[in-house]
């Protein structure tokens, strides 16, 4: 994970070199106000089955989500959890899609301006 502007970003998952980077605060953001901690169980348990075998009893929604961003952003599937998102609480997404969407990497040297 690489931190760009003082926000940590994951690459998308895509083959290019010029891979877009997800905002993974914006979507932690999104995780924690989009879902329960019932919905974000249940989440992991039909659809990141490996998150939801290491989650324990008593383990925070904060806990919860960290795991499920770390999953996504070391097996690149960032976007199959924003469409999962999106299907369970599309007024929820829609108030983040902007700020989830991938944005452009960075070369080194780019001013960003």
């Amino acid at each position: 994970m690489a931190s760009e502007e003082g926000r940590d970003v994951v690459p998308a998952a895509t083959g290019s070199r010029d891979a877009a980077h997800y905002d993974t605060a914006a979507v932690r953001r999104l995780l924690r106000d989009a879902l329960s901690d019932s919905d974000l169980n249940e989440l992991c348990m039909d659809r990141f089955s490996t998150v939801y075998e290491q989650i324990s009893l008593g383990m925070s929604k904060s806990q919860k989500i960290h795991l499920l961003i770390e999953h996504c952003a070391r097996y690149r599937t960032m976007p199959q959890l924003l469409d999962a998102v999106r299907e369970l609480n599309p007024v929820a997404y829609g108030e983040y899609e902007v700020a989830v969407r991938p944005g452009p990497t960075r070369r080194p040297g780019d001013s960003g301006t």
